[in-house]
């Protein structure tokens, strides 16, 4: 067992005890470990959802979507608007993709990132929709709230392109 001994270290504003600063080191160090966890977490939620989708997993993909699953989607398209649950993400959201690309539609992953409430995924695009094929880059946002995806915020890279090719 290790013994703390008090030593008043000098400080700027006044003094500090050695041991004081010891303790906040270690509670610093343990919030930390939790925090990194948390955020390995959330990047091993969103790495889940990821592979599900990209290998067709559906229900794979639905363990990790909270019912009450966020979509916005911005634009003026076809896709564009707020999807406000989990049916709404897979049947109007992913359905009218689908849809509109005759399944002609993949997704892969650059690099995926987590915090303690949030997951970040840096993707590459592609879709067909008739004879036209567009490939961009996507950034999306994503709050996890109880080891589940619960909202998303889309970002696609070349806007302008993104909103045209899908109006």
């Amino acid at each position: 067992m290790m013994s703390l001994t008090r030593v008043d270290v000098p400080v700027q504003d006044g003094t500090r005890s050695a041991s004081s600063t010891r303790a906040r080191n270690v509670a610093s160090v343990l919030a930390k470990e939790k925090l990194m966890a948390a955020n390995d977490s959330n990047a091993q939620v969103l790495t889940r959802a990821v592979e599900a989708l990209t290998s067709g997993d559906m229900a794979g993909l639905a363990e990790v979507l909270n019912e009450d699953f966020v979509v916005h989607v911005p634009g003026s398209n076809q896709l564009s608007g707020v999807y406000k649950s989990r049916d709404e993400f897979f049947n109007g959201f992913l359905g009218k993709i689908m849809a509109l690309t005759d399944g002609r539609f993949t997704l892969e992953p650059h690099d995926i990132l987590g915090s303690a409430d949030h997951a970040v995924g840096v993707y590459t695009f592609r879709a067909t929709r008739g004879e036209k094929t567009f490939e961009w880059r996507h950034v999306n946002v994503y709050h996890v709230r109880g080891g589940r995806l619960s909202e998303v915020w889309q970002s696609p890279h070349d806007f302008e392109a993104w909103n045209a090719f899908w109006s």
